[in-house]
């Protein structure tokens, strides 16, 4: 399978007022369907940074932007899954953004207060799990079977917490082989 080839962009004067797309990104990516929300849920490292996401204006307001309930972690995945759910997504192949991460985030320091962590519950995760399921159980159309047997999925640790905790050291060491061997396997994109 070869990979897609890649446009090379000229971004110009980057002090121009015009934008560099006038198709919001149509123009630079695919149509895909509504399963990257379930992808989010099976690997919650691999959302993408609110720095990558370009939205129209109107869509943010029709769906009312960040839910205020979450605050610290995750009020940016709320966004994320309402933008999936509900709107068309295309992605760009190409990165376009440099997410940089240090010391004194939000998220480093909770690791080592011992309020998060990545793979193991914590109550964060739960609080937005929750926020998800009424979230897609209020929508005009019901939840795919995808999407629901992801939240069941995500959730089990949160129903079984004595089985998650026998279960997840080795669970998270097969992930981290799996998704290793992933990459390692990914073909090289053409440039």
């Amino acid at each position: 399978m070869n990979a897609p080839d890649t446009k090379r962009w000229d971004w110009g004067d980057l002090r121009r007022l015009q934008p560099i797309s006038h198709e919001f990104g149509y123009d630079r990516g695919l149509p895909v369907d509504r399963y990257y929300i379930e992808r989010f849920l099976e690997q919650p490292g691999n959302v993408p940074c609110l720095c990558a996401f370009m939205a129209r204006r109107e869509a943010l307001l029709r769906l009312g932007g960040f839910d205020e309930s979450l605050q610290d972690f995750y009020e940016d995945q709320t966004l994320i899954a309402k933008l999936a759910l509900r709107c068309r997504i295309r992605v760009d192949a190409v990165p376009g953004e440099r997410y940089r991460q240090h010391d004194d985030s939000s998220t480093r320091r909770a690791i080592r207060e011992g309020t998060y962590h990545p793979w193991r519950p914590n109550a964060a995760r739960r609080t937005y799990l929750d926020w998800l399921e009424r979230y897609s159980a209020q929508l005009e159309t019901p939840p795919s079977r995808p999407l629901c047997a992801s939240l069941a999925r995500a959730t089990r640790p949160y129903r079984h917490p004595r089985a998650y905790r026998v279960l997840a050291p080795a669970l998270h060491g097969w992930h981290l082989v799996r998704d290793r061997l992933v990459v390692l396997m990914r073909p090289e994109p053409h440039v």
